[in-house]
């Protein structure tokens, strides 16, 4: 059995340690790689979304999340997001491309939903 891996799967010889990481630190990559901005990036994105919408649709659009250089926007009102999509969808992303110039945005997707967590 000598050099072989016991059938635990885990060797007894011990392995290089690895330092603690912060939990924050292997989050931000984790919430990222799943479209999820982080709280800073997701806080720059309100804020952008905020500054490039019209005030009236501030209790009905919200940014969702980045995927593939695409903002995905929610939208509460069906007649709205067809409004935004005819409408106002390149305005919103020249506008958002300035003032994100570090996320690489090439589209927006407006997407019907239900609600945004946190409304009552």
């Amino acid at each position: 059995m000598q050099g072989r891996t016991p059938k635990s799967g885990h060797s007894s010889k011990p392995g290089p340690l690895r330092r603690p990481q912060a939990l924050g630190d292997l989050l931000g990559p984790a919430l990222k790689s799943l479209g999820l901005p982080s709280k800073r990036a997701g806080e720059r994105l309100r804020r952008a979304w905020d500054m490039a919408a019209d005030p009236a649709w501030g209790a009905t659009t919200r940014p969702l999340a980045i995927e593939g250089g695409v903002l995905r926007v929610g939208v509460t009102s069906a007649s709205l997001r067809h409004e935004l999509v005819a409408y106002h969808g390149p305005r919103l992303l020249r506008v958002l491309q300035k003032a994100l110039p570090d996320t690489p945005l090439v589209a927006l997707r407006f997407e019907d939903v239900a609600g945004f967590p946190g409304d009552a």
